[in-house]
């Protein structure tokens, strides 16, 4: 199961911008979900786009992780691999892409459900739910 999700978004005059693809494949059971999460950039992405920053892999997996946490059962027995990040220096928080990386892995389970809503603010910047 494959899900991406972009975040393009304006908000108080300042765009907003992450885009993450995630793969989320069956695993053997015993094995903890927070050590069955790995960034492994595709390499034809990686040469077209150039080298992932250190920052926005590791907001990444934060990301994946707070997936795995909210949704515990549905994430039993899987492993989430980050597939593609494209970022930007000027447009791209960290906090932001781990929101992304949330609603990838949102998206790789359930494909046919709506995505949570998307809200914006000063202190928090973009979070899931609300």
């Amino acid at each position: 199961m494959i899900g991406t999700y972009k975040l393009a978004r304006q908000h108080l005059g300042r765009f907003h911008f992450g885009e993450i693809a995630v793969s989320v494949e069956g695993i053997s059971s015993g094995i903890s979900n927070y050590e069955n999460i790995a960034v492994k950039i595709e390499p034809d992405w990686e040469a077209k786009m150039g080298t992932i920053q250190d920052d926005f892999r590791e907001s990444s997996i934060v990301g994946v992780r707070k997936f795995i946490s909210a949704y515990p059962r549905d994430s039993w027995g899987k492993r989430f691999v980050v597939t593609k990040i494209l970022a930007t220096n000027i447009d791209t928080e960290d906090q932001a892409l781990e929101t992304v990386a949330f609603l990838a892995c949102f998206n790789a389970l359930f494909p046919t459900a709506p995505l949570p809503d998307l809200q914006y603010s000063v202190s928090g910047g973009w979070q899931v739910g609300g």
